[in-house]
């Protein structure tokens, strides 16, 4: 669950320690220094020259689907502490599916969006579900679905740089089925 408030630490809201997420916190604020100076230096580059959020927004995104990449038939560890992965995403631009939502949720925040990391199961075209996240946003009480790694996936399918399939869609829009972890 997201900490509110915070732009660079998800795990900020975490109420009940022990010696697993004690260990996980020594290195941390190091982590956590690290990330906003790439988060920060990285979303300048990106927004260079945009105005609005919504320009910011989609030059961010744009910016995960041209450039992070899942690296299929390469080890790629899962299970990051949040702080970690944004740090693996934008620095070797490598990433799962929580990673490329992450990292977009992490830039919507930083630039004044209030934005919402999800997490559970997507739909498959074969039938079943597969684990997934992915960032939604509500705007005047509609909320809108962002899932840069399904659409970095359907960019490559399309052979195109960018697709916006599951960018700021509700829900009867995109054309998978989100389902939402009842654990948060």
């Amino acid at each position: 669950n997201p900490a509110t408030g915070s732009k660079y630490d998800a795990n900020a809201n975490v109420e009940n320690k022990n010696i697993a997420t004690l260990i996980g916190e020594l290195p941390k604020s190091n982590f956590i220094r690290l990330n906003r100076k790439l988060l920060t230096d990285k979303i300048k580059e990106i927004t260079s020259g945009k105005t609005t959020n919504s320009e910011k927004a989609a030059a961010c995104y744009d910016w995960i689907i041209k450039n992070v990449h899942f690296p299929n038939g390469k080890d790629i560890i899962l299970g990051y502490s949040n702080w970690v992965s944004l740090i693996v995403t934008l620095s070797d631009e490598i990433g799962n599916p929580f990673d490329y939502a992450y990292t977009y949720y992490a830039m919507l925040r930083y630039i004044g969006i209030d934005a919402k990391l999800e997490r559970g199961y997507r739909s498959l075209e074969t039938g079943g579900n597969s684990q997934h996240s992915w960032v939604t946003v509500e705007i005047d009480g509609i909320k809108y679905y962002f899932d840069p790694f399904t659409d970095d996936n359907n960019a490559e399918l399309q052979s195109s740089d960018t697709c916006h399939d599951c960018f700021m869609k509700t829900y009867e829009e995109v054309q998978c089925r989100y389902v939402e972890s009842e654990e948060k």
